[in-house]
């Protein structure tokens, strides 16, 4: 997994900002199957790789444990 990509491989990817705890546990979730029920998660979830979704998972997770 590669943090910084060289540039011609850098893409913008949109996700959403919480602003309800239980709200991580959903997108966390959503993350680890690779599908949601929510039409806006699940469009921003099918544009990812399972490597984008495992550090987002891992990232949410950290956050979940500061909050």
């Amino acid at each position: 997994m590669r943090m910084h990509p060289p540039r011609d491989k850098r893409r913008l990817i949109r996700f959403p900002v919480f602003a309800i705890p239980w709200e991580i546990d959903e997108v966390i979730e959503a993350l680890e199957k690779g599908r949601s029920e929510n039409s806006k998660l699940n469009s921003i979830i099918n544009r990812m790789d399972s490597g984008t979704r495992r550090l987002l998972v891992r990232i949410l997770r950290n956050a979940r444990e500061i909050r």
